[in-house]
């Protein structure tokens, strides 16, 4: 079960970071791989979470803007009695 996937061009490694949502260990997470052909995925590295958050998180973007990547995704939380699910959009910036 994945969705949203998208792909962006690593300069330093010269691969392609492929990263998308998914349900990892009962939560949405963010994951990534990277791979030199997007369109066979036995050479897609094994996934890693997109950063150790206490929340879900899915549909994420990354945008390099100048030497930077900003990476935008939505938070998910369950509060209250009512386990209603509220999106919360957020950014955070990496190199």
């Amino acid at each position: 079960n994945l969705w949203a996937p998208q792909a962006l061009w690593d300069d330093a490694k010269q691969k392609y970071m492929v990263y998308y949502s998914t349900d990892v260990k009962g939560s949405k997470a963010v994951v990534y791989s990277y791979t030199s052909d997007l369109f066979d995925v036995t050479k897609y590295s094994a996934p890693q979470k997109i950063g150790d958050f206490a929340f879900s998180n899915i549909d994420a973007d990354i945008t390099k803007v100048g030497d930077e990547y900003v990476l935008r995704m939505a938070i998910q939380r369950k509060f209250m009695q009512l386990f209603q699910a509220h999106l919360i959009l957020f950014q955070i910036r990496f190199y």
